[in-house]
């Protein structure tokens, strides 16, 4: 019967053995009297094993009596059980009670608190924002307040949030927000001019809006006027368009000949702990780790009772052995890798739809077992922006006709 275990632990059970005597005749009147046996087993001696509950125990002893039968008592399970041992242990129970109110009190508090969907705030900001509102480590959690309240709050002093959710599991408080999406930037009415944020050779002109002032082939330098918003009859426009052109980054590496590379062996060692509020306490792995060079990897477990999640987290860490070999690399391999690197630095200096035409190697030597090199790149990207209209013949234009 599903849920019967709970009535066994609740009424108390005990395995009892019985030999000689009217064995099977002491059952019948068992069954008679409706005294609850189970797991009824015959041994090799004709003793017969069962299991019957704490109260048809005390029932049943007559009925062994009246049957000459002799009993040994085994294994005794259940509530009733537990608490006479507990009353012999005076000192563990009050111990055990200790316990029961240390976590009780610990679970009163705030203890840790999760921000989720923050994207271009700071979660320090939000962080900031509910310490006001009396939500923070440590804060006593019966005295934080209604949710519902404290969640309007949280929008009126942070505007850039359009909704927010506060949950409290346990000690943990989930704080969720979604920010206001950033409304779109209308098309500029008023005149302005495009510049070179860069410097470089022009490749490619294409104007949307306005008049260019450069041509293809032609150096510009960083802060010349590109596109220029005055198209005439006294009526400057907002200038836009796309002005792509050659840029050269110098760019400078060393790459060590000598490198090490880490393997895993497949061996690993796993230890246990429970947590603390982050203080582990180690419970099952003890001894000094086998390996000299390990990686470790550790998962979380969070203990929660329905929704509310205790204070304390079991923590599986497992070690594995990793082996450290070294090589050496050719100069042409060190040079290949240092041209991987200078790429990758590159690309983040220029606009994001540029394109790595070549690179050439101004310098390089070799020098107490590193390569260092010096490396020119050749890009060609859009080097335009806009810029405030000036007019064009104005000292602060940047125009260079």
């Amino acid at each position: 019967m599903h849920g019967q275990w709970i009535l066994d632990i609740w009424k108390g059970y005990l395995i009892v053995t019985l030999y000689g005597g009217d064995i099977p005749n002491l059952l019948n009147q068992a069954r008679l009297e409706q005294i609850a046996l189970w797991n009824i087993r015959h041994g090799r001696n004709g003793s017969v094993q069962f299991y019957t509950y704490l109260d048809d125990f005390w029932r049943l002893r007559p009925v062994i009596r009246a049957n000459r039968c002799k009993l040994r008592i085994g294994k005794r399970t259940g509530i009733p059980f537990w608490i006479r041992k507990g009353l012999r242990r005076k000192a563990f129970v009050a111990g055990f009670l200790v316990f029961l109110l240390m976590l009780y009190t610990m679970t009163s508090f705030v203890w840790s608190i999760d921000i989720e969907g923050t994207k271009t705030i700071s979660p320090e900001s939000v962080q900031a924002a509910l310490r006001n509102l009396g939500i923070y480590r440590g804060a006593f959690k019966y005295k934080i307040g209604d949710l519902d309240t404290l969640q309007s709050k949280l929008l009126d002093v942070m505007p850039q949030l359009s909704w927010a959710g506060i949950q409290v599991h346990g000690t943990n408080i989930t704080v969720q927000v979604v920010e206001k999406i950033p409304q779109h930037q209308p098309e500029p009415t008023g005149p302005q001019n495009v510049i070179a944020k860069k410097s470089g050779t022009i490749t490619q002109i294409l104007v949307h809006r306005g008049k260019s002032v450069v041509q293809k082939g032609q150096t510009v330098y960083k802060g010349e006027l590109l596109i220029t918003g005055d198209i005439g009859a006294n009526q400057p426009v907002a200038a836009s368009g796309t002005v792509k052109a050659q840029v050269w980054y110098t760019s400078k590496v060393e790459i060590p000949l000598q490198v090490t590379h880490k393997t895993f062996t497949g061996e690993k060692v796993k230890k246990d702990f429970l947590m603390f509020n982050r203080l582990p306490i180690q419970v099952w792995g003890y001894g000094q780790l086998p390996f000299a060079h390990y990686e470790e990897v550790s998962k979380d477990s969070n203990w929660q009772i329905g929704s509310f999640k205790l204070p304390v987290q079991f923590r599986e860490t497992d070690y594995y052995q990793v082996q450290t070999s070294s090589a050496t690399l050719s100069l042409p391999q060190a040079k290949e890798e240092g041209m991987k690197l200078i790429q990758k630095d590159v690309h983040t200096q220029m606009d994001a739809n540029g394109t790595i035409m070549k690179q050439d190697v101004l310098q390089e030597k070799l020098e107490h077992g590193k390569l260092y090199m010096e490396i020119l790149t050749e890009a060609e990207e859009d080097i335009g922006q806009t810029s405030a209209y000036t007019p064009p013949n104005s000292p602060e234009s940047g125009d260079t006709q």
